[in-house]
């Protein structure tokens, strides 16, 4: 008998020396909402000593008021259910900061079937919340720039998949953003005597990216299977195996400058084959040609 006395006693000792060791919060809270303990890392985090926050009501001492309501209403589900739980709520510190956590719990009941108390045992999100919510605004700057930059825009995977896909660049191609990304590789849409070089330099650019060019010039198909020149610049994106593609549609350009060379072709044919002597003087007299 004194055995199992002793291995009690131990095991109750074991069991509070693990929760106050444990880097996360516990705190245990009676049938009428009193604190009961918490452990020593939610009292360094709030601020408190544990004779401070012993007797306490948790409720009205450390939720956030327009949080109390639900939180209770948690405790209610917890007690008819008899089922753990898990929720995120926050919690008030001694100066008024809010840590957001989230909470693994379980009520505990009487042999007679009364609830004794309930226990939590809580994770610090609060730094993870920023970091997420700073993610997403940085996701969002960046999206609208990347949809705002005026020039036909994509995203390529390693396997040539064209994962975003910008407003400009569906102008440009005829397709929709639907039709384009996570469906199409971007191989699908140039001619197939630049595909060669092109799949060498997306390879090229993954193992030596110094070795790639990063413009060109190819030629784009577009959805009505006319042939748009292009200017394409591209970069790895650090960190990733993904690039960044950018379009500069110079069709009208190249048309002009063949137009000009054709012009100019003809016009020194016709020059070179009259009979009659020409010469081009310049302001100052010069002859230039003859």
């Amino acid at each position: 008998m004194r055995g199992e006395g002793n291995t009690g006693q131990w095991k109750e000792r074991d069991v509070n020396a693990i929760v106050q060791a444990l880097p996360v919060f516990f705190v245990a809270i009676d049938a009428e909402g009193r604190t009961l303990v918490m452990n020593r890392a939610m009292l360094q985090a709030l601020g408190y000593t544990l004779d401070e926050v012993v007797g306490k009501d948790y409720l009205s001492t450390f939720v956030p008021e327009a949080e109390r309501r639900m939180l209770s209403e948690v405790f209610e589900r917890l007690v008819k259910s008899r089922k753990p739980t898990f929720n995120r709520n926050h919690v008030l510190t001694r100066d008024g900061r809010e840590l957001l956590m989230e909470w693994h719990g379980r009520p505990m009941f009487k042999p007679s079937g009364e609830l004794d108390y309930f226990f939590g045992v809580g994770i610090d999100v609060t730094e993870q919340r920023r970091a997420q919510e700073a993610l997403l605004k940085a996701e969002e700057t960046y999206r609208t720039i990347f949809e705002t930059t005026g020039t036909a825009t994509i995203i390529i995977e390693e396997d040539t998949t064209i994962s975003l896909a910008n407003a400009e660049f569906t102008r440009l191609c005829g397709y929709s953003k639907e039709e384009i990304e996570g469906k199409k590789s971007w191989t699908e849409f140039f001619v197939k005597e630049d595909l060669d070089k092109m799949i060498r330099y997306h390879h090229l650019r993954r193992t030596d990216p110094d070795a790639a060019p990063r413009n060109y010039e190819a030629r784009l198909v577009d959805r009505k299977g006319d042939v748009r020149d292009v200017f394409i610049t591209v970069a790895m994106i650090p960190g990733t195996r993904k690039s960044v593609a950018s379009f500069l549609d110079i069709t009208e350009r190249k048309r002009m400058e063949d137009a000009l060379r054709r012009s100019e072709s003809k016009y020194r044919f016709l020059f070179e084959k009259s009979t009659v002597l020409n010469t081009i003087i310049d302001i100052n007299g010069t002859i230039l040609d003859v």
